[in-house]
C-alpha cells in the first residue's frame, strides 16, 4: 500500500488516534488495580481494618468518583473519533458534502452520515448493524455526560438514555439518578467504534486502521 496515499495517511492517522486513546484507558486501568492492591495490602498486614469506615470510603472515591469520572470523559473521547473518522470518510466522497449532511436532517450525526453514505454510494452497512446500534446507545449516554453530567433526569430524552442503558454492558443509572459506567463501557466503545471506521474505511477508501 502507498504510503504517501491520502487515504492511506488517514487510515494511519485514524489508528494513532484511537490507539492513543486505548493506551491512556489502559495506564488508567493499571493505576485502579494498583490503588485496589495496595488497600488490600493494607488490610492484610492490618494497618486498615475490613471494618474500618474509611475502607468503604475509599472503594466508593476509586469506584465512583475517579474510575467513574474518567469513564465519562473517555467515552466523550471515543465519540469524538469516530465522529472524526465518518466526517472525514465522508468529507473525501461527498464533493457536495454540507448540502447533502443538512438535507440528511433527521437523527445524530452518526445517522444522518451513514444515510448519505448509503443513499450516495450504496455501502452495506449489513456487517457492523450491531456495532451501529450499540454506538447510537453510546452516543445517547455520551450526550447526557456532556449536557447534564450524567443526571439522567436532566437529558433531553430521559427514557432514551434508561433504554441505553439497559443495553450497554456495565452501564447502570445510581439511585441518585446519575449514570454509572462500569468497567466494560469503554471496551464496547473501542470495539464498536474501530468495527464501524474500519469497516467504512475499506468499503470506501480501500485503506483500513487495523
Amino acid at each position: 500500500m502507498n504510503a504517501n496515499n491520502p487515504n492511506h495517511q488517514l487510515g494511519e492517522y485514524l489508528r494513532k488516534r484511537l490507539q492513543h486513546l486505548e493506551q491512556c484507558i489502559g495506564e488508567f486501568n493499571s493505576h485502579l488495580e494498583e490503588l485496589e492492591r495496595e488497600l488490600d495490602r493494607n488490610l492484610h498486614n492490618g494497618t486498615v481494618r475490613r471494618d474500618d469506615p474509611e475502607v468503604g470510603k475509599i472503594n466508593h472515591h476509586r469506584e465512583y468518583v475517579v474510575a467513574n469520572t474518567f469513564r465519562y470523559t473517555m467515552l466523550v473521547g471515543l465519540c469524538s473519533f469516530l465522529e472524526e473518522a465518518i466526517k472525514e470518510i465522508t468529507k473525501r466522497l461527498v464533493s457536495d458534502y454540507d448540502a447533502k449532511i443538512k438535507a440528511a436532517k433527521k437523527g445524530n450525526w452518526l445517522v444522518r452520515h451513514t444515510r448519505v453514505l448509503v443513499d450516495q454510494f450504496g455501502i452495506d452497512l449489513g456487517p457492523i448493524d450491531e456495532d451501529l446500534k450499540k454506538f447510537h446507545d453510546l452516543i445517547t449516554l455520551r450526550n447526557c455526560v456532556v449536557h447534564a453530567w450524567g443526571k439522567v433526569a436532566g437529558a433531553n430524552n430521559p427514557s432514551a438514555v434508561k433504554d441505553a442503558v439497559d443495553r450497554i454492558e456495565t452501564a447502570e443509572i445510581f439511585k441518585d439518578g446519575f449514570l454509572c459506567f462500569g468497567d466494560q463501557v469503554l471496551p464496547e466503545a473501542i470495539v464498536a467504534a474501530e468495527n464501524i471506521a474500519d469497516h467504512i474505511l475499506e468499503s470506501e477508501l480501500k485503506t483500513s486502521i487495523t
